[in-house]
C-alpha cells in the first residue's frame, strides 16, 4: 500500500528559489525561537503575582485605549480625519484625438456593435443573466465606454 506522506526515494532536487526561500525561513525561525527564550527568560525572573499585575495592566491600558477610540469615533462631527491638502496632486487632462484614422473608425464601430450586442441582452432573462455576470466581471466597462465616447465627440 501507498504512503502518500513518505517522501519518494526519487525525489527531485529543489531549486535555487526553494532553497533561497527555505534559507530565510530558516533564519527567521531561529531568531523567532532566540526571541521567545529571551522574553521566557526574562518573564520568569519576575513572580507570579507581578506577572499578573503586567496582564492586568496591559489588558486594562489597551482596553481603556480602545473605548476611547470607539467613543471618539461617535462622538465627533467628522469621524474620518482628511487631509485639508495632500502633497501629491494630479492633473490629468483628457484630450480628444481629432485624427480620423482608420483604427480609430475600427474602434468606434467596435464600441458600436458592443452596445448593440448589450441591449440585445436585455431581451430574454438568460441575457440579462449574461449581462449581469460580464459586468461584474469588468466593473468599469460601461463607465470607460462613456467616457470615450465623451472624449470624441
Amino acid at each position: 500500500m501507498n504512503n502518500p506522506f513518505k517522501r519518494k526515494s526519487g525525489a527531485t532536487k529543489s531549486s535555487g528559489r526553494e532553497r533561497m526561500a527555505n534559507a530565510v525561513v530558516g533564519s527567521v525561525l531561529k531568531m523567532q525561537r532566540a526571541w521567545a527564550a529571551w522574553m521566557d527568560k526574562s518573564i520568569n525572573r519576575y513572580s507570579v503575582r507581578k506577572r499578573k499585575f503586567f496582564l492586568v495592566l496591559f489588558c486594562a491600558l489597551g482596553t481603556s485605549y480602545f473605548s476611547s477610540q470607539l467613543v471618539m469615533l461617535f462622538v465627533s462631527d467628522s469621524p474620518l480625519s482628511v487631509p485639508a491638502k495632500t502633497s501629491l496632486q494630479v492633473q490629468v487632462e483628457l484630450k480628444p484625438n481629432t485624427s480620423n484614422s482608420e483604427d480609430q473608425i475600427k474602434l468606434k464601430a467596435k464600441i458600436e456593435r458592443f452596445k448593440d450586442y448589450l441591449r440585445t441582452l436585455d431581451s430574454t432573462s438568460q441575457g440579462r443573466q449574461k449581462k449581469s455576470d460580464l459586468l461584474k466581471r469588468r466593473p468599469g466597462l460601461l463607465d470607460s465606454i462613456a467616457a470615450y465616447e465623451k472624449m470624441n465627440q
